[in-house]
């Protein structure tokens, strides 16, 4: 794996700098749809090519790179959740053992999903094992795109974001660090998410009960009625 990993560098090292940076979109690309392109390696090399200004000003090569990368996780990431909603679980789980797609990488996608909703995709952006796999449960769970895509754009922006100023401020020597921020995230997220899948399971629960306690209860008006009368209307004369 290593050697594959310096192989890439060595091959985006050799491109002009707008064609490499063209194709480390492909490989976040790639790396979202969970096949083996490390994306800490991506993402630090081109925060570290932005210092170097390889893509013109500082802060609007920054910005470019980081739009090129996010949008190759959203292309991504919208066909694994396709291959998921029209596919289904079967086909996920036939064909992604190639793809390092495990059924329990999957199970635990599900769980995390059905339990605290778009605020799962968000932290599973956050974290290196799940971060490829995420998109396929969301799919085969059929939730909406509309709510898949913004979560998922904002988890990418977070991680892209840390990732390419990491590589921006230390250069491509910052896995480690990027490991240790990562576990890190994660807590943090964590903490997020449970906090606001209590939010949302208070308000359904008990909104839900109290609807249906609503509704069940009987109309006051015919209670205080006397028993056997109705209203009737005098026809004119």
């Amino acid at each position: 794996m290593a050697h594959l990993v310096d192989s890439f560098i060595q091959l985006l090292q050799q491109l002009p700098p707008y064609v490499a940076l063209l194709l480390m979109g492909v490989g976040m690309m790639l790396e979202s749809m969970c096949l083996p392109v490390p994306s800490e390696v991506v993402l630090t090399l081109a925060g570290w090519w932005v210092a170097q200004g390889k893509f013109g000003a500082t802060t609007t090569g920054f910005l470019v790179a980081l739009i090129v990368v996010t949008s190759g996780c959203l292309i991504g990431s919208s066909i694994a959740y396709s291959i998921g909603f029209f596919g289904g679980k079967r086909l996920v789980e036939r064909f992604g053992r190639y793809i390092l797609v495990t059924p329990h990488r999957l199970e635990i996608g599900e769980r995390w999903i059905e339990r605290f909703g778009p605020a799962a995709i968000v932290l599973g952006r956050l974290m290196f094992a799940v971060r490829a796999v995420i998109s396929y449960p969301v799919g085969i769970l059929r939730m909406p795109y509309h709510r898949f895509l913004p979560s998922t754009l904002v988890g990418c922006l977070i991680w892209n974001f840390i990732a390419m100023y990491l590589g921006f401020l230390y250069g491509e020597d910052v896995r480690k660090k990027l490991h240790d921020m990562s576990i890190g995230m994660f807590a943090v997220a964590a903490v997020l998410v449970f906090a606001a899948g209590g939010i949302y399971f208070r308000k359904t629960h008990f909104g839900a009960a109290k609807d249906e306690s609503a509704a069940q209860q009987p109309d006051q008006d015919s209670l205080n009625a006397p028993v056997g009368t109705a209203s009737t209307t005098e026809p004119a004369r």
